[in-house]
């Protein structure tokens, strides 16, 4: 158990809090500006209140997609890509 609690230890040291802090912090604001915010501005302007919902969905997937690509270009170019392999 000991060990365990160890290792678990040496994990978190291991962690970057700052560069963790920024990412929530700079995820909170996309989702605030992207996805909250023209919802709400959205369901303001047409006076229907499921489009709200309807937009979370939609810029959710996207912003997710957007995620997605940024891994997978990231991966991309730590790889060696001329050769293919990892």
């Amino acid at each position: 158990m000991i060990a365990f609690l160890d290792e678990l230890q040496a994990w978190f040291l291991s962690i970057d809090w700052f560069r963790t802090l920024f990412n929530a912090i700079v995820f909170v604001v996309a989702v605030v500006l992207a996805i909250w915010l023209p919802g709400k501005a959205l369901e303001y302007h047409t006076n229907q209140r499921g489009v709200r919902y309807i937009w979370y969905v939609v810029s959710g997937c996207v912003l997710v997609m957007i995620y997605l690509c940024m891994y997978g270009y990231g991966r991309f170019w730590e790889s060696d890509w001329r050769t293919g392999l990892r």
